[in-house]
């Protein structure tokens, strides 16, 4: 058996890597979205009215620009 050859006992580090690489990945999103509506309320309104978003355009727009479009 080679080194890239699929093998049954090993299926749970493949599991349990997926999963932790699956959380990781969720925590650092909800981290940059935390950032981006924090920076995005900071701005004033006349900046905001600058790049065509009101203030209650924020969520949806962190949303879009961290998770991307659906």
């Amino acid at each position: 058996m080679t080194a890239f050859e699929h093998h049954p006992a090993t299926d749970w580090i493949e599991t349990a890597s997926l999963r932790v690489r699956s959380t990781l990945w969720r925590g650092l999103k909800a981290i940059q979205y935390g950032q981006m509506i924090s920076v995005l309320n900071r701005m004033p309104d006349i900046l905001l009215n600058d790049i065509g978003l009101r203030r209650s355009d924020i969520p949806e727009h962190a949303r879009r620009a961290v998770y991307g479009e659906d």
